[in-house]
């Protein structure tokens, strides 16, 4: 009886590791994907234009629905043109981003 437990443990035990390695692959392989950064160059009525790497300009598109954050907490205001921020999204066919969360930079705050 002891062993047949034993066994039961430790198979349980292995198919929580394997599910736990799972989950945080697939978490970080879909934060990585939409995770944009950038400096706000222009503010527009329902978008930003972001400087990324190498100066590369790109639209950012929001709704009602995109949070946006300073450190951990919830702001209702967008950021400002000069502000860091970093941005979780998605390209859309034309390039842009659809922004479902802006974080601005605690850098902004000092």
């Amino acid at each position: 009886m002891k062993r047949e437990s034993s066994w039961a443990l430790a198979a349980v035990l292995f198919l929580a590791i394997l599910f736990t390695l799972w989950a945080t692959s697939h978490f970080l392989i879909r934060w990585n994907e939409g995770t944009f950064f950038g400096e706000v160059a222009e503010i527009g009525d329902e978008n930003f234009i972001i400087n990324g790497n190498n100066n590369l300009e790109m639209t950012v598109l929001f709704t009602e629905q995109t949070v946006f954050k300073i450190g951990r907490r919830t702001i209702d205001f967008l950021p400002e043109a000069g502000d860091r921020v970093i941005i979780v999204g998605s390209l859309n066919e034309k390039k842009e981003i659809e922004a479902k969360f802006v974080r601005i930079s605690n850098e902004q705050l000092k």
